[in-house]
């Protein structure tokens, strides 16, 4: 009883006298006192339709005593509201369910409308400190539908060639939702960047060209069509309308298909029913619209049997890929254990056939049971005679490819291996939206030349499983990587270097977040002062030979001299030519390098006409060459003074010159200049274009 004070107070009743003792702070003014964070009323300000907006909410106890039993109140507005994940404190929230006097914790509240209009609410937490009570907090959201880009919608990311391809632009808001006003968007430009022969047509029998199209009042889209005459070549739909972020899309145009490609699991359970896709594919085995109706026999050694539903009811021997499209899914199950060749053959005779082999047994080969599931994820690389080791490549997850029921809100149970089903991957998340579009980026060991026959699997669906990324793991041949998706109102330094080799960098005056090509992007367009700044010198771009990479997007006009043009990074030095001006644009809106005041090294493309796109360049030190590549293509070149270089140390600003004003995203350097062949390799691996996304299979 030491320290503490206590009432004392009979009760009389018929029964006797009974004692109670009750503490003193019950009568004094102890009690737990909670507070949420941000003033009377939070705004979430304009938020798009169908994109959730989460805020981290401080709570606080001012109180004298702790605050015990605390739990998350319903909100009135339960589908425009919640507490992230759907359960106290929200998903990254450190609430629980007491807090001491003095402390803090977190909760995090998600904003989500499907329809557009102001929303207000209040966030409550019931709490006991002395007595029941609620901390509160009226929050508030104005919900619109405000068109801010266009956008290609069901285009293709393979077009054949000569075909005339039916391609959809789109006006937008931000989070890719349309948009219908009561007026005409004029689409003023269309373009195939950094390609040749493609042109745009009204009539799906192009024969009338277009160079511009409009989107009408009380519509969203407008579809057109477009054709090219020349194979093997990789170029950028653009569709540019005033006010509006232009749409971009890469596309490969293939030739006609010269095979097919029969791509079953290479194990396979007994007595299960098994899909086994089967494309049409050029020689890089690209998917290509069969021309007409593709007759496919199927045969195999073993002594499974073929069927043409997923519950292997209706046995079949043969199955058809149809005019203009590429593929076929039939269905497989064997009662033997045996090792298979299974084959799809061209009854006409036209298209090389395509076997693989299968293993059936009683359990599949799995890296470890505590995960059910997995899912294998084909890697093609039949379009470069070259191999790549520690390649990091890009994987885009969706609904449609996995269910992520099956897997943690949080994605701490996914898991990459390699084929060997033993060893595991090293990966990084770059954006992980359950329920939504997810990418990763997984370092794989070895990618073979001229091949299409790698893989790795994708583990998930352990609830019990922690997270285990090793994003520094990921990026070993890298001097240094910036993904640019960070948060700048986070504390210094926002942006990592996910190589681990620290240079980080501070977002400087006021860069926002924006969406990028992958997950989000640093935004440059708030102000003209706008910069990253680096923790150290650039050192790999002004002492060596070097190669840079960025997704970028800008509007911004050039100009005919560095000095005086928006440019990436580098120096101005008054007074001597230890100059560099990386990534300035010119006033044709080409990019260039230039070292000292002369010679320029420009690209032979444009980069200021409001669409993403993907720039390589790289610099010998020993020789000056600098070669410019887009969209992993070599398309222009030069050669810049050798001289000694000033330190810089800035992303979207040239120290002493002008700023970039425009978003970029992704930008990674090498200490070295890199091979056209390694270039295209590190484009297209984050493209999704070179893989393929198979069933999921349930194990072991």
């Amino acid at each position: 009883m030491k320290n503490k004070l206590f009432y004392f107070i009979l009760i009389f009743s018929g029964l006797g006298t009974a004692q109670v003792f009750i503490p003193f702070t019950f009568w004094s003014g102890a009690s737990a006192t909670l507070v949420i964070s941000d003033a009377v009323t939070y705004n979430f300000g304009s938020v798009n339709i169908s994109t959730p907006t989460d805020k981290i909410f401080t709570v606080s106890n001012t109180g004298t005593l702790p605050a015990n039993s605390m739990t998350g109140a319903a909100f009135t507005n339960p589908t425009v509201y919640s507490f992230k994940g759907g359960t106290y404190p929200g998903t990254g929230g450190s609430c629980s369910t007491s807090l001491a006097s003095g402390g803090s914790c977190t909760i995090v509240v998600t904003a989500n409308n499907s329809s557009t209009g102001v929303v207000n609410d209040t966030v409550r937490i019931n709490y006991i400190g002395k007595v029941s009570a609620v901390a509160n907090r009226a929050i508030t959201a104005t919900f619109t539908n405000t068109a801010t880009q266009l956008a290609w919608i069901t285009t293709p990311s393979f077009i054949r060639i000569n075909d005339c391809q039916p391609v959809t632009i789109q006006r937008q808001d931000g989070a890719g939702n349309p948009v219908t006003t009561g007026a005409a968007t004029a689409v003023t430009s269309l373009l195939f960047n950094n390609g040749v022969t493609g042109t745009y047509y009204s009539n799906s029998g192009c024969s009338t060209t277009i160079t511009t199209t409009s989107i009408l009042a009380a519509t969203n889209s407008i579809t057109i069509y477009f054709r090219n005459t020349t194979s093997g070549q990789t170029g950028i739909l653009v569709a540019t309308a005033a006010g509006l972020t232009s749409a971009s899309q890469n596309v490969t145009i293939t030739t006609v298909p010269t095979k097919l490609f029969i791509n079953p699991s290479p194990t396979m359970k007994t007595n299960t029913c098994t899909p086994v896709p089967i494309y049409t594919v050029d020689a890089n085995n690209f998917n290509s619209n069969a021309t007409g109706n593709v007759t496919i026999n199927l045969t195999t050694t073993g002594t499974n049997i073929y069927y043409s539903d997923s519950g292997c009811v209706t046995v079949i021997t043969s199955t058809t890929i149809l005019a203009a499209t590429f593929s076929q899914i039939v269905y497989t199950q064997n009662a033997t254990i045996q090792s298979a060749t299974l084959t799809a053959t061209d009854a006409a005779a036209i298209l090389s056939p395509s076997s693989k082999v299968v293993n059936f047994n009683t359990s599949l080969t799995w890296w470890n049971a505590s995960w059910t599931n997995r899912i294998r994820i084909d890697i093609n690389n039949s379009d470069q005679a070259t191999a790549f080791t520690n390649q990091p490549v890009l994987v885009k997850l969706n609904s449609t490819i996995v269910n992520y029921a099956n897997i943690q809100a949080s994605g701490a149970d996914v898991r990459f291996v390699a084929s060997d089903d033993i060893t595991a991957l090293n990966y990084e998340f770059d954006k992980w939206t359950s329920g939504s579009t997810s990418e990763i980026w997984v370092r794989v060991p070895s990618i073979a030349a001229s091949s299409s026959a790698g893989y790795i699997y994708m583990y998930f669906n352990n609830p019990s499983a922690v997270d285990a990324q090793n994003r520094t793991g990921v990026w070993t041949n890298y001097w240094s990587v910036w993904h640019l998706g960070e948060d700048p109102a986070a504390a210094s330094p926002q942006y990592s270097d996910v190589t681990g080799n620290g240079r980080n960098g501070i977002a400087t005056n006021s860069p926002a977040r924006g969406l990028g090509q992958i997950g989000n992007a640093v935004d440059l367009t708030t102000s003209v002062t706008d910069y990253i700044l680096i923790s150290s010198n650039l050192t790999a771009l002004n002492t060596g030979s070097f190669t840079f990479s960025a997704w970028m997007r800008t509007a911004q006009a050039g100009s005919g001299n560095p000095w005086s043009a928006p440019g990436i990074t580098g120096i101005e030095v008054g007074g001597t030519e230890d100059d560099m001006f990386m990534g300035w644009t010119d006033t044709a809106g080409l990019i260039g390098i230039t070292v000292g005041n002369t010679p320029h090294a420009k690209s032979n493309f444009v980069v200021n006409n409001n669409a993403w796109r993907h720039v390589t360049m790289s610099r010998n030190s020993a020789t000056g060459a600098a070669v410019f590549y887009i969209n992993g293509v070599a398309n222009g070149s030069n050669t810049t003074q050798v001289r000694a270089i000033g330190n810089f140390n800035r992303f979207g600003s040239v120290i002493n010159g002008i700023n970039l004003n425009g978003h970029l995203d992704e930008i990674r350097i090498y200490n070295s200049v890199q091979t056209a062949d390694q270039i295209k390799a590190d484009f297209k691996f984050m493209m999704n274009t070179n893989l393929i996304y198979n069933s999921a299979e349930t194990g072991p």
